[in-house]
This record gives structure tokens, sequence and C-alpha cells, in this order.
């Protein structure tokens, strides 16, 4: 059955969090701290796994206006692009950024530094050589295993 305005605006939960259908995959999610969101619900064409994404807040995205955004999804496969955003964050996209962020944090305390210059030295012998360009939801547990062997054999007992 279609939602009605009414209907979300009076709609609350008071343990835990809900879901009202709508249509077509809409639904609205219902927090007990009352916060509302739409979300839409679809099948993932490479992964043929159902997923979840969240289209807005209630009331900043109106019933209306979240069925326009759920048909525009729906009709030019917006979501379910195969290169999306996600797939160009690389494993050596994040370290560098990792490493920026801590050295920002390091204040000239030079043994934070010279930790952070042995991490910077692992990073770039031991783990870039095999995962830097891997989109990093790609990374699975072999990938790090083999690092992981690798770093074993040249028999380092802690590469950091």
């Amino acid at each position: 059955m279609s939602l009605t305005d009414i209907k979300v605006r009076q709609a609350h939960c008071k343990e835990k969090t809900c879901f009202l259908s709508d249509e077509d995959g809409l639904s609205l999610k219902i927090e007990p701290s009352g916060r509302k969101s739409w979300c839409y619900r679809y099948t993932d064409p490479q992964t043929k796994k159902r997923r979840r994404i969240q289209l807005g807040l209630y009331p900043n995205l109106s019933l209306k206006k979240a069925r326009q955004v759920r048909d525009d999804f729906k009709d030019n496969n917006f979501c379910f692009e195969h290169d999306t955003a996600s797939n160009l964050i690389t494993f050596g996209k994040v370290g560098e950024e990792w490493l920026q962020f801590k050295l920002k944090n390091a204040f000239n305390d030079l043994p934070r530094c010279g930790v952070l210059q042995l991490a910077e030295r692992c990073l770039q012998q031991d783990i870039y050589p095999d995962l830097q360009d891997l989109p990093f939801q790609n990374i699975k547990r072999y990938d790090l295993v083999s690092v992981i062997k690798k770093i074993e054999g040249r028999q380092v007992k802690e590469p950091v």
C-alpha cells in the first residue's frame, strides 16, 4: 500500500528502527530518536545482492520528491554505474591521506615523526607494490595475507 503524506508525518517508532514501505522499493526509515529518512532498496546487477541506499531525510525530502528521486535512480540506472566513486578510492589514496593526517597531528614531536617515517617506509616498500592501485573495497583477506607473508619472508619481526 502506498504511503500518504499524513501517514509519513504521523509515523513514529519508540523502541527500535522500523521501516514503512511505499512502492517500488521506496521506504521510510524511522529511528527511535524520531529521525526519518527515505531509503531505496534495489538489486545490484553485478553482485545480484539486495542493497539499500539512503535518498535523503524527511521533511527535507518530501514523499513526492522521494518518489521522483527513486524513479530517476530506476530509469537512469544512476546508482548502478560500474565506475562509481567508491571504485576510484584506492589503497594508495587512503594510505597517503592517512599519512598526511598523521603528519599534521604530529606537531613536530620527534618520536611521533620517527614512527610515521617507519610507517611510510613500510607502506612504500611492502604494501604499495601489491595493493596501491587496488580499489579499497576490492581488497580481500588473501591480498593482505600475501603482503604479510612477503614481510615475514624477509624475516622482519615488526615492519613498523
